[in-house]
């Protein structure tokens, strides 16, 4: 017994890197499974971090899969978990997760109350991290029409970008450059940022950027492409 419980523990960090590893290749049922086996070991082990680790990333599996409600869920069982456990920046991750749920809900209020909560907290350092957060920041406001708010957050997040070093991060603010074009009748304009990002998802191997950014390219082009 004692040697199983400690090939257990062994086995639970596997199967998490494993499932983050085809989740962000979209693989997401081969995700789903291992995330439950990195779950079920963890609560086996009592292990309270992998535990919460285990509905992050289950929640953002069930958000990548459109299954918002269950995504929800899951990533409130992680904040919860992180928030007992005092750790501050797993706490504004879940939180960043939990905005980018409602906003795919369209539950945009929802949104940007969480996004405001955490920005006026303690920050974290990393500036991929504050990056996203501004970015969802911005699309929650061209939600919501407030295009102030979408100018100075689209800005923040430019910042960020540069700061973070990442083409990723600079793909994802190109994409909130398209959807701005796009709300303003500027299709064309809107098509090719909306092209350069995916270029640069594509380039980067960013399967999680770039699935949706490819969905939403379909989409417009179906809608027209003339201003």
């Amino acid at each position: 017994r004692s040697l199983r419980r400690d090939d257990s523990r062994r086995k639970a960090p596997y199967w998490g890197i494993l499932a983050k590893i085809y989740r962000n290749l979209w693989a997401l049922n081969q995700a789903d499974k291992y995330y439950r086996l990195y779950l079920k070991l963890s609560m086996q082990e009592n292990n309270v971090l992998q535990v919460g680790y285990g509905h992050m990333g289950l929640g953002l599996n069930y958000y990548q899969q459109g299954d918002q409600e269950k995504a929800l869920d899951s990533t409130e069982k992680a904040l919860s978990i992180f928030e007992s456990m005092g750790n501050e920046s797993l706490r504004f991750a879940a939180k960043l997760n939990i905005a980018c749920i409602y906003n795919a809900m369209s539950r945009h209020d929802l949104s940007l109350k969480v996004l405001q909560s955490v920005l006026a907290g303690n920050l974290p350092v990393d500036s991929a991290i504050l990056c996203k957060t501004y970015q969802e920041l911005a699309k929650t406001h061209l939600r919501l029409g407030a295009i102030d708010g979408f100018f100075q957050a689209r800005e923040r997040a430019g910042d960020y970008a540069v700061q973070s070093k990442s083409l990723v991060e600079m793909g994802r603010v190109t994409m909130l450059d398209a959807e701005w074009f796009w709300s303003q009748g500027q299709n064309k304009k809107a098509i090719q940022s909306l092209r350069k990002a995916i270029m640069i998802f594509r380039n980067h191997g960013a399967a999680v950027e770039l699935r949706p950014a490819e969905k939403l390219l379909m989409t417009w082009v179906k809608g027209g492409d003339s201003e």
